[in-house]
């Protein structure tokens, strides 16, 4: 029996110290992509690339950051044909491998181009961890000199340049879960001349979270100009805009309500969008289902394009 005790007290000792020199964050999203990995088949092979790039960010002080950008099996960088593109955001915490470990998303994109429920496409998975605030929100901060929404436009431009992309701002659109949604919809609005379609899996409209309050220090303008619900009754919106959305009906009460006012608030500007209140709470079971939804009406979206 001692000896149980024993061992299970530097178990924990073990782990408490792994915690404090990794970091929570690091530690939650490394536990979280095994527990992913473990029920995935290893032997699945893929018609599809994932390729690892990186680039040096001069909104974050020239530092390397590093994308995963999911290739369609028929690829050819100098056809006729040009590819739109999805930014996929993750989370907090989270990295830029979680959409692709914790959906399986290679496979589920495959499938859908493979039965023409999405056009042969890039996926791109930016890496949204700030470097000296870690949730970085993907705001530009006025206290703490971190950019990340330029970062995420440094991104953009970057694919643009090495990739054979569809530059027209209807072939690019946005997307991710919890605060990456939050920052889909965000950016994506500040932004409309960029991206044409948003996708909001579990997100937020009105930025509660520390890190938000530790980046702008309460400035009331800097607060607003990053709060949907604040801005969107007058902010300018390209009409050819369109934005999904849908949160789990068993998430927080206040993360459902924001929700809906978004969708009461989108409604009365005339805005195209899509709503849904879904089953389940805030985790990778509800987006690995609920991204299944979203990614058919992108599809649909980039294939009926407005003249």
């Amino acid at each position: 029996m001692k000896k149980r005790a024993l061992a299970i007290g530097i178990t924990l000792i073990v782990f408490v110290l792994f915690i404090l020199s990794y970091g929570w964050d690091r530690a939650w999203t490394a536990v979280e992509h095994t527990y992913y990995q473990l029920g995935q088949d290893s032997g699945v092979t893929y018609a599809s690339t994932i390729e690892t790039v990186t680039f040096p960010s001069q909104a974050l002080g020239g530092r390397q950051r590093e994308l995963k950008i999911y290739l369609p099996s028929d690829y050819n960088p100098t056809g006729s044909y040009r590819y739109p593109v999805l930014y996929l955001l993750h989370g907090y915490p989270g990295s830029d491998t979680d959409w692709l470990i914790n959906t399986n998303l290679q496979k589920v994109l495959d499938s859908m181009v493979a039965s023409h429920t999405l056009p042969p496409l890039l996926v791109i998975f930016p890496d949204g961890n700030g470097p000296l605030v870690r949730d970085g929100q993907y705001i530009n901060g006025t206290t703490v000199k971190q950019n990340m929404e330029q970062y995420l436009l440094e991104v953009v431009h970057f694919v643009d340049s090495h990739y054979h992309t569809n530059p027209d701002r209807h072939y690019r659109a946005l997307g991710g879960i919890s605060s990456g949604a939050y920052a889909a919809v965000n950016v994506g609005l500040h932004y409309t001349n960029l991206f044409a379609f948003m996708i909001s899996h579990s997100g937020y409209f009105l930025d509660q979270e520390p890190a938000f309050f530790r980046l702008l220090n309460h400035d009331p303008v800097a607060q607003k100009k990053n709060n949907p619900l604040a801005y969107i009754a007058t902010v300018a919106i390209n009409p050819k805009t369109f934005i999904y959305m849908d949160v789990g009906g068993a998430d927080f009460h206040w993360r459902v309500a924001q929700n809906q006012q978004m969708d009461q608030a989108l409604t009365k500007r005339h805005i195209p969008h899509e709503f849904h209140i879904t089953a389940g709470w805030h985790n990778w079971n509800v987006w690995r289902n609920n991204i299944q939804k979203s990614l058919p009406k992108l599809g649909q979206f980039w294939q009926h394009k407005q003249a």
